[in-house]
């Protein structure tokens, strides 16, 4: 169980981690929110923006989510991301990551794991006192 947390945790790390460095050498475009919809404790937002591929503007209109707490969540805001040049998926929203808590976490749980797998290897290696 420890090893799927260290994993699951070592993939966000690693996702939060790109998201970092998009934010670092890809530049920024703003977007406008169309529309709003409540979605469990946050807001699915319709957004449209225009994105640079091979020298050419490319209109993009995709859906996302807002937090609740968010400034940015409401029609007609402009919120900037950062782009993938060849998807109008999946664009990153600028704005503060958490990767080294997450690697952190990762890190943990996977030595965690390791350690109580040599204990049990050793637990089950060991001489038991015959009767």
């Amino acid at each position: 169980m420890l090893c799927f947390w260290g994993l699951l945790f070592g993939g966000l790390a690693i996702r939060s981690n790109r998201e970092e460095v998009m934010m670092r050498t890809m530049p920024a475009t703003p977007a406008t929110v169309l529309s709003l919809r409540p979605h469990k404790s946050d807001f699915a937002a319709d957004i449209a923006f225009t994105r640079i591929a091979n020298g050419a503007s490319v209109v993009c209109r995709t859906k996302t989510l807002l937090k609740r707490g968010d400034e940015r969540a409401h029609v007609g805001a402009i919120v900037h991301l950062i782009p993938r040049p060849d998807s109008c998926g999946e664009a990153v929203f600028i704005g503060p990551r958490n990767t080294t808590l997450l690697a952190t976490l990762s890190g943990m749980a996977l030595l965690s794991s390791l350690v109580s797998g040599v204990i049990a290897a050793q637990s089950m290696l060991r001489k038991r006192p015959t009767a």
